[in-house]
């Protein structure tokens, strides 16, 4: 879909009763430059994280995987827009985006 189509898709959606397509074009089309660096700069903060960084350092996880991190914070970045954009998620959906960051970030079998 060209710039100017979604512009014009845009403006004549209802921001309440189109939500779901208004999130996913701002975050999909007009605006995946910003998502992406959201998702690097997750990961630097993380990684400046002492706490965090040495535990990686210990655990040989960036070593053995360092795209995995990678994929699993853009994953977490990306879940809510996909919940939105699907079905509008309610509050306890939106809590259970926390238990799925600790399943994705706590559980390396492999």
């Amino acid at each position: 879909m060209a710039r100017k189509q979604i512009t014009e898709r845009l403006t004549h959606l209802d921001p309440h009763q189109d939500c779901q397509e208004v999130v996913l074009l701002l975050t999909c089309h007009v605006f995946p430059w910003n998502i992406e660096r959201a998702l690097e700069f997750d990961l630097f903060r993380t990684y400046a994280i002492p706490a965090i960084s040495s535990l990686i350092v210990k655990t040989r996880e960036f070593q053995r995987c360092p795209r995995k991190r990678y994929d699993d914070s853009q994953m977490l970045l990306s879940r809510p827009i996909w919940l939105t954009a699907r079905n509008r998620p309610t509050y306890p959906q939106g809590y259970k985006l926390e238990e799925l960051g600790t399943f994705v970030h706590g559980n390396r079998s492999n």
